[in-house]
C-alpha cells in the first residue's frame, strides 16, 4: 500500500482488525530485518514498512509500504488468470452491510451482489470490491467451508 498508516488505519474501521505490529522500517542490509528483506527483495530494496494485523482468529494480513522503490498501483492491471494472489475474502453474514462500509469508507463494489446458489434458498452470497488502494477484497457471506461444502 502507498500509506500504511492509512491502511491500517482504514482495515481497522471498516472490518475491525487490531494491529498486531506497528509500521517497522527495513533498510537494505542495515540490522538483521534490513538484510533479511535485501535477500528477499533484491538489488533494487532500499527502504520499506511492514505491519500486521489480525482479527483475532489465527489469520494475519501483512501490509507492506515501498519507500524506495515506492509502492505503485499493480492492481490496477491485475487479470486473475495471472499467476499470484488475486484477492483475499472477508466473512460477513450482512453482506449488502458490509459493502455498504467498504463503499462509505472510500472503497469501491465492482461486482454486484450474487447468490452463489440460486433456487436453493441458501444464504449464499459474494460480491468483489476494491479498498482504496484497489486491493481486491471478496465479501462472502459464509465461509468456504460451508458454501462449498456438502449441501
Amino acid at each position: 500500500v502507498p500509506d500504511i498508516n492509512a491502511a491500517l488505519k482504514w482495515y481497522g474501521k471498516v472490518f475491525g482488525w487490531t494491529v498486531l505490529m506497528e509500521p517497522a522500517p527495513s533498510v537494505a542490509n542495515k540490522g538483521y530485518m534490513g538484510e533479511l528483506a535485501a535477500n528477499l527483495y533484491g538489488p533494487e530494496f532500499k527502504e520499506n514498512r511492514m505491519a500486521m494485523m489480525s482479527k483475532g482468529n489465527a489469520c494475519n494480513v501483512e501490509f507492506f509500504e515501498y519507500i524506495e522503490p515506492q509502492s505503485k498501483k499493480f492492481m490496477q492491471d491485475a487479470k486473475p488468470w495471472r499467476p499470484g494472489w488475486w484477492h483475499i475474502c472477508i466473512m460477513d453474514p450482512d453482506i449488502e452491510g458490509m459493502v455498504k462500509r467498504i463503499v462509505d469508507n472510500g472503497g469501491k463494489q465492482i461486482s454486484k451482489v450474487w447468490d452463489t446458489a440460486p433456487g436453493s434458498g441458501l444464504p449464499f452470497k459474494i460480491c468483489y470490491t476494491q479498498d482504496p488502494w484497489g486491493n481486491y477484497i471478496e465479501v462472502s457471506s459464509r465461509s468456504a467451508e460451508f458454501m462449498m461444502g456438502p449441501r
